[in-house]
Protein backbone atom coordinates (compact mmCIF):
# COMPACT_ATOMS: atom_id res chain seq x y z
CA UNK A 1 0.00 0.00 0.00
CA UNK A 2 1.07 3.24 -0.84
CA UNK A 3 1.56 6.38 1.50
CA UNK A 4 -0.80 9.04 1.20
CA UNK A 5 -0.60 10.89 4.02
CA UNK A 6 0.98 10.19 7.50
CA UNK A 7 -1.66 11.29 10.47
CA UNK A 8 0.69 9.62 13.08
CA UNK A 9 3.69 7.17 14.18
CA UNK A 10 0.60 4.92 13.89
CA UNK A 11 -1.70 5.85 11.48
CA UNK A 12 -1.72 6.79 7.74
CA UNK A 13 -3.89 7.31 4.83
CA UNK A 14 -2.87 4.57 1.48
CA UNK A 15 -3.91 3.59 -1.49
CA UNK A 16 -4.43 -0.29 -1.54
CA UNK A 17 -4.30 -2.29 -4.30
CA UNK A 18 -7.65 -1.74 -5.88
CA UNK A 19 -6.74 2.40 -5.20
CA UNK A 20 -9.01 2.69 -2.33
CA UNK A 21 -8.03 4.84 -0.03
CA UNK A 22 -7.65 3.53 3.33
CA UNK A 23 -6.23 4.20 7.16
CA UNK A 24 -4.14 1.49 8.40
CA UNK A 25 -3.56 1.72 12.46
CA UNK A 26 -0.24 -0.30 13.55
CA UNK A 27 1.85 1.01 16.50
CA UNK A 28 5.36 2.31 15.15
CA UNK A 29 3.74 1.82 11.16
CA UNK A 30 4.48 5.27 9.73
CA UNK A 31 7.78 5.68 11.79
CA UNK A 32 10.62 6.91 9.24
CA UNK A 33 8.39 7.12 6.43
CA UNK A 34 6.57 9.36 4.05
CA UNK A 35 4.10 9.84 1.47
CA UNK A 36 5.07 7.68 -1.65
CA UNK A 37 6.57 4.99 0.50
CA UNK A 38 5.13 1.49 0.84
CA UNK A 39 3.76 0.08 3.86
CA UNK A 40 3.10 -3.91 3.98
CA UNK A 41 -0.69 -5.17 5.22
CA UNK A 42 1.24 -7.11 7.93
CA UNK A 43 2.20 -3.83 9.60
CA UNK A 44 -1.41 -2.87 10.25
CA UNK A 45 -3.40 -4.22 13.01
CA UNK A 46 -5.87 -2.43 11.35
CA UNK A 47 -7.33 -1.56 8.00
CA UNK A 48 -10.16 1.07 7.64
CA UNK A 49 -11.71 2.03 4.11
CA UNK A 50 -11.61 5.92 4.19
CA UNK A 51 -15.17 6.48 3.20
CA UNK A 52 -17.60 6.12 6.01
CA UNK A 53 -18.32 7.24 9.54
CA UNK A 54 -16.11 5.07 11.91
CA UNK A 55 -12.90 6.30 9.58
CA UNK A 56 -14.16 9.56 9.85
CA UNK A 57 -14.26 9.46 13.66
CA UNK A 58 -11.27 7.72 13.63
CA UNK A 59 -9.27 10.73 11.66
CA UNK A 60 -11.08 13.13 14.39
CA UNK A 61 -9.54 11.02 16.68
CA UNK A 62 -6.03 10.99 15.68
CA UNK A 63 -6.09 14.29 14.76
CA UNK A 64 -7.47 15.71 19.14
CA UNK A 65 -5.77 12.61 20.79
CA UNK A 66 -1.78 12.14 21.71
CA UNK A 67 0.05 9.52 19.49
CA UNK A 68 1.61 8.00 22.24
CA UNK A 69 -2.40 6.95 23.46
CA UNK A 70 -2.88 5.05 20.03
CA UNK A 71 0.39 3.18 20.29
CA UNK A 72 -0.74 1.85 24.08
CA UNK A 73 -3.85 1.09 23.00
CA UNK A 74 -2.77 -0.66 19.59
CA UNK A 75 -0.41 -2.71 21.87
CA UNK A 76 -2.93 -3.23 24.51
CA UNK A 77 -5.39 -4.70 21.23
CA UNK A 78 -3.31 -7.12 20.11
CA UNK A 79 -2.62 -8.17 24.29
CA UNK A 80 -6.45 -8.39 24.42
CA UNK A 81 -7.12 -10.35 20.50
CA UNK A 82 -4.40 -13.12 22.28
CA UNK A 83 -6.12 -13.51 25.18
CA UNK A 84 -10.19 -13.45 24.93
CA UNK A 85 -12.55 -15.81 23.32
CA UNK A 86 -13.24 -13.71 20.15
CA UNK A 87 -11.25 -11.09 18.28
CA UNK A 88 -12.91 -7.55 19.34
CA UNK A 89 -14.39 -5.65 16.63
CA UNK A 90 -13.16 -2.52 14.82
CA UNK A 91 -14.55 -0.11 17.74
CA UNK A 92 -12.36 -0.95 20.05
CA UNK A 93 -9.38 1.26 17.54
CA UNK A 94 -11.61 4.27 18.49
CA UNK A 95 -12.71 3.48 21.73
CA UNK A 96 -9.73 2.95 23.74
CA UNK A 97 -7.70 5.72 22.84
CA UNK A 98 -10.68 8.30 23.56
CA UNK A 99 -10.67 6.07 26.94
CA UNK A 100 -6.97 6.98 27.79
CA UNK A 101 -7.40 10.60 26.91
CA UNK A 102 -10.37 10.55 29.20
CA UNK A 103 -8.59 8.58 32.07
CA UNK A 104 -5.57 11.29 31.09
CA UNK A 105 -7.99 14.44 31.92
CA UNK A 106 -9.54 12.74 35.14
CA UNK A 107 -5.65 12.30 36.52
CA UNK A 108 -4.61 15.17 36.18
CA UNK A 109 -7.60 17.18 37.06
CA UNK A 110 -7.94 15.02 39.93
CA UNK A 111 -11.74 13.86 38.77
CA UNK A 112 -12.84 10.57 40.60
CA UNK A 113 -15.24 8.22 38.69
CA UNK A 114 -16.37 5.24 41.02
CA UNK A 115 -16.72 2.34 39.16
CA UNK A 116 -19.31 0.18 41.77
CA UNK A 117 -19.25 -3.68 40.68
CA UNK A 118 -16.05 -4.07 39.66
CA UNK A 119 -16.17 -7.61 41.74
CA UNK A 120 -19.05 -8.55 40.03
CA UNK A 121 -17.34 -7.67 36.72
CA UNK A 122 -14.23 -10.26 37.95
CA UNK A 123 -16.49 -13.00 38.77
CA UNK A 124 -18.53 -12.50 35.86
CA UNK A 125 -16.52 -11.68 32.88
CA UNK A 126 -12.86 -13.44 34.27
CA UNK A 127 -11.18 -13.16 31.11
CA UNK A 128 -12.22 -9.43 30.39
CA UNK A 129 -11.21 -8.29 33.47
CA UNK A 130 -7.70 -9.89 33.41
CA UNK A 131 -7.33 -8.08 30.00
CA UNK A 132 -8.46 -4.81 31.45
CA UNK A 133 -6.14 -5.41 34.71
CA UNK A 134 -3.42 -6.37 32.33
CA UNK A 135 -4.32 -2.67 30.29
CA UNK A 136 -4.48 -1.03 33.55
CA UNK A 137 -0.89 -1.66 34.83
CA UNK A 138 0.44 -1.31 30.92
CA UNK A 139 -1.15 2.26 30.84
CA UNK A 140 0.13 3.55 34.29
CA UNK A 141 3.27 1.76 33.38
CA UNK A 142 4.06 3.47 30.20
CA UNK A 143 2.50 7.19 31.26
CA UNK A 144 4.47 7.07 35.39
CA UNK A 145 0.97 7.50 36.71
CA UNK A 146 -1.08 5.62 39.12
CA UNK A 147 -4.49 5.37 38.53
CA UNK A 148 -7.91 4.68 40.73
CA UNK A 149 -8.24 0.94 40.46
CA UNK A 150 -11.74 1.74 39.52
CA UNK A 151 -10.57 2.38 35.73
CA UNK A 152 -9.91 -1.68 35.38
CA UNK A 153 -13.91 -1.86 35.91
CA UNK A 154 -14.58 0.83 32.85
CA UNK A 155 -11.71 -0.71 30.85
CA UNK A 156 -13.02 -4.48 31.04
CA UNK A 157 -16.91 -2.80 30.21
CA UNK A 158 -14.73 -2.09 26.81
CA UNK A 159 -13.36 -5.32 26.63
CA UNK A 160 -17.01 -6.62 26.71
CA UNK A 161 -18.80 -4.31 24.10
CA UNK A 162 -15.91 -5.34 21.77
CA UNK A 163 -16.07 -8.68 22.43
CA UNK A 164 -19.64 -8.57 21.33
CA UNK A 165 -21.31 -10.61 24.47
CA UNK A 166 -24.74 -10.14 24.14
CA UNK A 167 -26.17 -7.25 26.85
CA UNK A 168 -23.11 -7.43 28.63
CA UNK A 169 -24.10 -4.35 30.72
CA UNK A 170 -27.89 -4.55 31.15
CA UNK A 171 -27.33 -8.03 32.80
CA UNK A 172 -24.73 -6.80 35.13
CA UNK A 173 -27.35 -4.30 36.09
CA UNK A 174 -29.97 -6.66 36.66
CA UNK A 175 -28.00 -8.97 38.44
CA UNK A 176 -27.06 -6.24 40.93
CA UNK A 177 -30.23 -4.87 41.22
CA UNK A 178 -31.02 -8.33 42.44
CA UNK A 179 -28.22 -8.56 45.04
CA UNK A 180 -29.06 -4.95 46.61
CA UNK A 181 -32.90 -6.13 46.44
CA UNK A 182 -32.48 -9.60 48.78
CA UNK A 183 -29.56 -7.86 50.47
CA UNK A 184 -32.00 -5.59 51.49
CA UNK A 185 -34.54 -7.96 52.46
CA UNK A 186 -32.04 -9.78 54.81
CA UNK A 187 -30.53 -6.79 56.54
CA UNK A 188 -33.47 -5.33 57.04
CA UNK A 189 -35.16 -8.37 58.46
CA UNK A 190 -31.79 -9.33 60.40
CA UNK A 191 -31.53 -7.03 63.55
CA UNK A 192 -27.83 -6.99 63.34
CA UNK A 193 -25.46 -8.29 60.79
CA UNK A 194 -21.46 -8.17 60.82
CA UNK A 195 -20.92 -7.01 57.19
CA UNK A 196 -17.42 -7.36 57.92
CA UNK A 197 -17.57 -10.99 59.05
CA UNK A 198 -16.60 -13.62 56.73
CA UNK A 199 -20.21 -15.33 56.52
CA UNK A 200 -21.56 -11.84 55.40
CA UNK A 201 -18.85 -12.17 52.52
CA UNK A 202 -19.75 -15.43 51.83
CA UNK A 203 -23.29 -14.42 51.78
CA UNK A 204 -23.23 -11.95 48.86
CA UNK A 205 -20.85 -14.20 46.98
CA UNK A 206 -23.33 -16.38 46.78
CA UNK A 207 -26.43 -13.95 45.85
CA UNK A 208 -24.09 -12.60 43.04
CA UNK A 209 -24.11 -16.13 41.71
CA UNK A 210 -27.58 -16.89 42.06
CA UNK A 211 -28.56 -13.42 40.65
CA UNK A 212 -26.54 -14.69 37.49
CA UNK A 213 -27.96 -17.84 37.54
CA UNK A 214 -31.51 -16.59 37.88
CA UNK A 215 -31.40 -13.74 35.50
CA UNK A 216 -29.58 -16.95 32.73
CA UNK A 217 -32.52 -19.26 33.44
CA UNK A 218 -30.02 -21.57 34.35
CA UNK A 219 -31.25 -22.21 38.57
CA UNK A 220 -30.09 -25.85 40.26
CA UNK A 221 -32.39 -29.25 39.99
CA UNK A 222 -35.10 -29.03 42.34
CA UNK A 223 -34.31 -31.13 45.35
CA UNK A 224 -30.74 -32.17 44.15
CA UNK A 225 -29.68 -30.65 47.30
CA UNK A 226 -30.80 -31.87 50.78
CA UNK A 227 -30.67 -29.44 53.77
CA UNK A 228 -32.22 -30.05 57.04
CA UNK A 229 -33.20 -26.87 59.15
CA UNK A 230 -35.14 -26.63 62.35
CA UNK A 231 -38.48 -26.05 61.68
CA UNK A 232 -38.80 -23.16 64.23
CA UNK A 233 -36.18 -21.49 61.97
CA UNK A 234 -38.10 -22.25 58.71
CA UNK A 235 -41.31 -21.17 60.37
CA UNK A 236 -39.48 -17.70 61.08
CA UNK A 237 -37.78 -17.48 57.72
CA UNK A 238 -40.86 -18.41 55.71
CA UNK A 239 -42.38 -14.89 55.13
CA UNK A 240 -38.82 -13.09 54.53
CA UNK A 241 -38.21 -15.97 51.49
CA UNK A 242 -42.27 -15.26 50.35
CA UNK A 243 -41.64 -11.51 50.24
CA UNK A 244 -38.05 -12.13 48.09
CA UNK A 245 -40.10 -14.28 45.88
CA UNK A 246 -43.06 -11.38 45.62
CA UNK A 247 -40.36 -8.51 44.88
CA UNK A 248 -38.57 -11.55 42.34
CA UNK A 249 -41.90 -11.90 40.71
CA UNK A 250 -42.59 -8.66 40.30
CA UNK A 251 -39.52 -7.75 38.71
CA UNK A 252 -38.76 -10.36 36.55
CA UNK A 253 -41.96 -12.46 36.14
CA UNK A 254 -40.61 -15.35 38.70
CA UNK A 255 -39.61 -16.90 42.03
CA UNK A 256 -36.56 -18.92 42.88
CA UNK A 257 -37.03 -22.56 42.83
CA UNK A 258 -36.97 -24.49 46.03
CA UNK A 259 -33.09 -25.31 45.90
CA UNK A 260 -32.27 -22.05 45.67
CA UNK A 261 -34.26 -21.22 48.59
CA UNK A 262 -32.29 -23.51 50.79
CA UNK A 263 -29.05 -21.61 50.47
CA UNK A 264 -30.00 -18.87 50.63
CA UNK A 265 -31.77 -20.17 54.09
CA UNK A 266 -28.16 -21.94 54.46
CA UNK A 267 -26.63 -18.73 54.40
CA UNK A 268 -29.39 -16.88 56.69
CA UNK A 269 -28.49 -19.29 59.67
CA UNK A 270 -25.15 -18.80 59.40
CA UNK A 271 -25.23 -15.04 59.79
CA UNK A 272 -27.62 -15.56 62.64
CA UNK A 273 -25.69 -18.01 64.17
CA UNK A 274 -22.75 -15.41 63.75
CA UNK A 275 -25.14 -12.36 64.51
CA UNK A 276 -25.93 -14.29 68.33
CA UNK A 277 -22.40 -15.05 69.03
CA UNK A 278 -21.91 -11.45 69.34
Amino acid sequence: MKIIHVLNNSAVICKNENQQEVIAIGKGIAFGKKEGNEVKKSEADKIFVNDNKQSSELIDLLNRIPNEYFDISTVIIRYANKKLDSKLNSSIFLVLPDHIDGMMYRYQNNIYLPFSFLSEVKIFYPKEFHVAEWAYDYICADLNIDLKRDEIGFLAIDFINASGIENGMKQLKQVMSIVKMIDNQITGSIAVVDKQSLNYSRFLTHLRYFALRYISNKQYEADKVKINFDSNFLKEMRPLIDQINIKLVEEFGRKMDSTEEKYILLHLQRLIINTNKN
